[in-house]
């Protein structure tokens, strides 16, 4: 499963990589880190098991109008141990009618004829259908239990259909089963901890398609009643969350990998967008097959893109579903990508559905895998750096997490609901847990490490210590050590480097320390690091140490003075570093360097110093390195120099640098300079330019300079369509930066229901910021407008957007829409975000002046360096002429 804020490359090399900036942090993080229990968690494990379940068989029909079903449900079980009487199925809001034993036993062994069905008693009760057997039962008995039931699901299954607000949305349903959500539309054994065959005969009218798990059966049609029935069966167990059901008028586009049928599914008139955004797929399985050791197990692989999807995708067995936001043209295609998302859910088809956690504490097993392996599928098709790179970014966005919002184990039973658990630590954390063990065990042994723990544990439900054992029996190593401190403790190493050259003995010396605040959950760090040395000849010594202390010095006796170093020059470990090296040592690194954080890391400590010439080599860089991703980190280094001459050579870069991404960087960087200069600039590429994406950063940036003509501007570009409504969206997030309170009445008008759903979200978040800006009846109006979206909207993605706009506008007035949305929401993400935005309120109150000074306080100072930069700037040009 993935999260649209979390898939894709949207983020890539800009908004996923400089969002952990000072005064976010400040705003957000108490002194130390805070939990992730919140008060009254508690701690969740798989549940007993009183019985096995062999089979789902569901015949049931859809009535779209009523947006409701109806049908029987057949579970064929087997009890654990002797004396089963009474049993448990997970049955949430649904109005079961009768239940029966289908084919009781004869014989006390399990041999014999059939009786005749014997009805049961049963009642429901807090989210469980309690059936009474009526007698015990053997272990070695197999029972089918039917449940004739009906269903208005409010969960689980979603009734997508035209209204007055969005008249032309197309008419469709699909499920999504993950977390525990599938009970809510059929009864079930919903844990991932049992697996079964499945299969659905799904009646629907006859101008609809039906897509489920598995093989297509048979179709038949009813011509009569105008209906068609689909019947789909799996016959490989998976867990009852990864059943799925999508139904409508999709068009079908079919390709195939050796003998399989690769499928995709789309609303009419998207074919073309779906060959582009989706294509890459049968390269995929044959990467993934080949890699992982285990040829793609299942009779088809399809692709269906559904419109209001809760998530990014969602990797149900044989049949993911996409949200259609990841459909894009050509002109989108220039910087924007569905592979990640795409490799992802592939990758779960075969960590997550064919090895399937046994609970959802261990669900970096599904998580952290497809996180990782769509970064693998990155290094297999784009190359070495855009892998590294990437990997660089989900760091990222797992630091933002960590400082921001809490600190957590991967591992962890302490929670309120399982959907808790889908966050940064999780998906970000777990696939560099991967990434190192990768590295400790080296290619050769990792993928061998890979095809054991996959064929050993194919069909099974699997825990951490599976894996760590899997990679102990396969290659020998004990890795108990490194899982203790990166999975089942919190937290990473910070070092702080001192290198030092003394010419007599030809040699360096480097020492390393962890400045990490050191405690019972946050350890010191024992890990394998390589240091490399390069040469004026471009060659290059490599050594690797082992650390294991707070503080280590390292010498290393060398052929002749190096002309840089690099700490962990490939990136492997999950890490900060603060390492203060001579100019020139950086000039000739960001130059020479062949690895490419080794230039971006360069590049960073250049801007610190913003010295002329650093500039100066900054800027020739930004045109010419050959890797999109040097160019993305060099343009925000500029940007943190705010001089002159920086902003000349983003200038200078912005009419050379053709990149779609590396130019997106090179506007978002133009809008720290707050000018007309920039603001000219700015302008014209909002007017038009390579992609959409583009223009939409040059709208947030054209806020950021605060230009006279930046409000009238930002009006305008709202009449623009665009892919995903991105312009719109850079408006809104431009009117943020801009801080112009004439934006609210825009705000509140596009904040209503009906509006386009992307630009709509942006405005109920832009509504968040600039309400702080306001007093008295502008802000009771915002207030208002939020707390209505919170509690009536029917919007899901909006109501969460209106629970962080609320936190952020911190009124504590908000604290009673939140705490009941925190009662009566039923989506577990919702629930969470309401927690923490009440908390946080109740923690910022006394401290909105205090930051409020500290903004002016920042702003003040920034702008007084960038005067003091200049002038000095000036004299040195004065000086070498």
């Amino acid at each position: 499963m993935a999260d649209t804020n979390f898939a894709g490359d949207w983020h890539n090399g800009l908004l996923g990589q400089h969002c952990s900036h000072f005064l976010e942090l400040f705003e957000a993080v108490p002194k130390g880190h805070r939990h992730f229990p919140l008060p009254g968690d508690k701690p969740h494990y798989a549940p007993d098991r009183d019985y096995s379940l062999k089979h789902i068989a569901l015949d049931i029909s859809l009535d779209f109008p009523n947006q409701s079903l109806s049908g029987v449900a057949r579970l064929t079980i087997q009890p654990v141990n002797d004396g089963l009487q009474k049993i448990d199925f997970d049955a949430a809001e649904l109005n079961v009618k009768s239940v029966w034993l289908e084919n009781e036993v004869v014989g006390g062994n399990g041999v014999g004829g059939l009786a005749n069905t014997k009805d049961l008693q049963f009642e429901t009760e807090s989210e469980k259908l309690k059936v009474d057997l009526g007698a015990a039962f053997k272990a070695d008995e197999e029972l089918v239990i039917a449940i004739e039931y009906s269903a208005k699901p409010r969960k689980g299954l979603y009734f997508i259909a035209p209204d007055t607000g969005y008249p032309n949305k197309k008419v469709h349903v699909w499920s999504q089963g993950q977390d525990t959500d599938n009970h809510y539309w059929f009864p079930c054994y919903d844990a991932p901890n049992q697996k079964s065959t499945s299969e659905m005969l799904v009646t629907v009218p006859e101008a609809y398609y039906a897509l489920s798990n598995g093989e297509l059966v048979e179709t038949t049609e009813d011509k009569k009643a105008k209906t068609k029935t689909y019947h789909w069966k799996q016959t490989i167990p998976h867990s009852s969350y990864l059943i799925t059901l999508v139904s409508g008028d999709f068009v079908e586009i079919e390709e195939e990998w050796q003998d399989i049928p690769v499928l995709y599914y789309v609303l009419p008139g998207r074919e073309n967008e779906a060959k582009i955004s989706l294509g890459k797929t049968p390269q995929m399985v044959q990467f993934f097959s080949e890699k992982i050791g285990y040829r793609y197990p299942y009779e088809k692989y399809a692709t269906i893109c559904v419109s209001d999807f809760i998530f990014g995708g969602m990797e149900n067995t044989t049949a993911t579903t996409l949200t259609d936001s990841t459909l894009h043209d050509a002109r989108a295609h220039q910087d924007f990508s569905s592979d990640p998302l795409l490799a992802h859910e592939l990758a779960h088809q075969w960590f997550g559905d064919l090895l399937t956690c046994r609970d959802w504490s261990n669900g970096w097993l599904n998580e952290g895998f497809a996180t990782y392996f769509e970064a693998l599928w990155t290094e297999h098709d784009k190359g070495r750096d855009e892998f590294v790179y990437e990997m660089r970014g989900n760091a990222e966005g797992y630091f933002v997490e960590d400082k921001g919002r809490y600190r957590r184990p991967i591992v962890a039973y302490t929670f309120n609901q399982p959907i808790d658990l889908f966050d940064r630590h999780l998906y970000e954390k777990g696939s560099l847990v991967l990434h190192m063990i990768r590295y400790q065990l080296g290619d050769n042994l990792w993928w061998k490490a890979i095809n054991y723990y996959v064929n050993k544990h194919k069909g099974q439900n699997v825990i951490t210590a599976d894996l760590e054992r899997a990679i102990e029996e396969a290659t020998g190593r004990n890795m108990q050590a490194f899982f203790e401190q990166w999975v089942y403790k919190a937290g990473y190493p910070q070092f702080k480097l001192e290198y030092n050259w003394d010419e007599a003995t030809q040699t360096a010396k480097l020492t390393v320390k962890q400045t990490q605040p050191i405690d019972d959950e946050n350890p010191i760090f024992t890990l394998p690091v390589e240091i490399a040395f390069s040469f004026e000849d471009n060659s290059r010594e490599v050594f690797k140490v082992q650390l294991e202390e707070k503080d280590q010095n390292f010498y290393f006796r060398l052929k002749q003075k190096p002309r840089f170093v690099n700490f962990d020059p490939a990136n492997w470990i999950l890490k900060t570093v603060e390492f203060n090296r001579p100019k020139e040592m950086l000039l000739s690194q960001l130059k020479n360097d062949s690895e490419i954080m080794g230039r971006i890391g360069a590049a960073n400590d250049l801007a610190k110093q913003g010295t002329s010439d650093a500039i100066t080599a900054l800027s020739e860089t930004l045109q010419s390195d050959p890797f999109w991703g040097v160019q993305v980190e060099i343009a925000h280094a500029l940007s943190t120099i705010r001089t002159n001459a920086a902003q000349k050579a983003l200038l200078e870069a912005l009419d050379v640098v053709k990149q779609p991404k590396a130019r997106r960087a090179i506007v978002a960087a133009l809008g720290e300079f707050k000018d007309e200069i920039s603001a000219v600039a700015l302008t014209k590429v909002l007017a038009g330019d390579m992609t959409d994406l583009i223009e939409m950063q040059a709208a947030t940036a054209l806020g950021k300079t605060r230009s006279t003509s930046a409000f009238d501007t930002l009006s305008a570009a709202l009449e623009r369509e665009s892919f995903n409504q991105v312009v719109r969206v850079g408006a809104f997030n431009g009117f943020n930066e801009l801080k112009d309170e004439r934006a609210i009445p825009i705000g509140l008008e596009w904040s209503a229901y009906g509006r386009p759903v992307q630009a709509r979200d942006a405005a109920v978040s832009m509504l968040g910021h600039l309400g702080k800006l306001v007093k008295d009846k502008e802000k009771e109006q915002v207030l208002d407008r939020l707390i209505d979206i919170v509690e009536n909207d029917i919007a899901w993605r909006t109501r969460l957007t209106a629970i962080a706009a609320l936190q952020n506008l911190g009124e504590t007035r908000a604290i009673g829409a939140l705490q009941r949305r925190v009662q009566s929401a039923l989506d577990g993400r919702e629930v969470r975000r309401s927690r923490e935005a009440i908390a946080a309120i109740l923690d910022g109150k006394d401290k909105n002046e205090e930051v409020k000074k500290l903004r002016e306080d920042l702003d003040k100072i920034l702008n007084e360096n960038r005067e003091l930069r200049d002038r000095l700037e000036s004299l040195e040009q004065r000086a070498k002429r």
